[in-house]
């Protein structure tokens, strides 16, 4: 098979892994960027950018878990962010594997959940980043390619060049 050839280079190729079904919330730009001032990243809530590892920026302190590869790596993620009170997802514009990728997750964490105590819900826990990072780029911009590596300083809120 030629790489090019291959399944997730096709726009469909999420159908492998299903549909989610569990739902999940909006955030917008603004309410994301008020986390920042009002809770810690990383321990309060993560931000998960699901477009594919060569993407060029972040917002600050995203992580980045490709779509592709995300319903393999949920179990582990399941166990290790279990704590983390809000996780939000987004990809471009968050209209394709943004909502899918927190649905799956939304999915997993459901079951998990459930397993521990069956009266314990995830409502409010996955969010979509409405618009993505072409909406958070449009609200705060993105830094020069010339701080490309400099660790996030924490005050500066447009999207880091890696």
């Amino acid at each position: 098979m030629q790489a090019e050839d291959h399944p997730i280079n096709f726009s469909s190729w999420w159908h492998v892994y299903g549909e989610p079904k569990a739902t999940f919330n909006i955030i917008t730009v603004d309410q994301l960027s008020k986390l920042y001032y009002s809770e810690e990243i990383g321990r309060d809530f993560v931000v998960i950018d699901v477009r594919r590892s060569d993407l060029t920026e972040m917002i600050p302190g995203a992580i980045n878990l490709p779509a592709q590869s995300l319903p393999q790596a949920l179990p582990s993620l399941i166990y290790s962010l279990g704590n983390i009170d809000k996780f939000i997802f987004h990809c471009n514009s968050s209209k394709g594997r943004g909502p899918r990728a927190a649905g799956w997750f939304a999915d997993a964490l459901n079951n998990h959940v459930k397993s521990v105590d069956p009266s314990l819900g995830t409502q409010g826990r996955v969010f979509v980043l409405e618009g993505g990072i072409n909406s958070w780029k449009e609200k705060f911009g993105a830094q020069s390619i010339e701080d490309r590596g400099k660790p996030w300083d924490h005050k500066t809120m447009s999207s880091v060049q890696l």
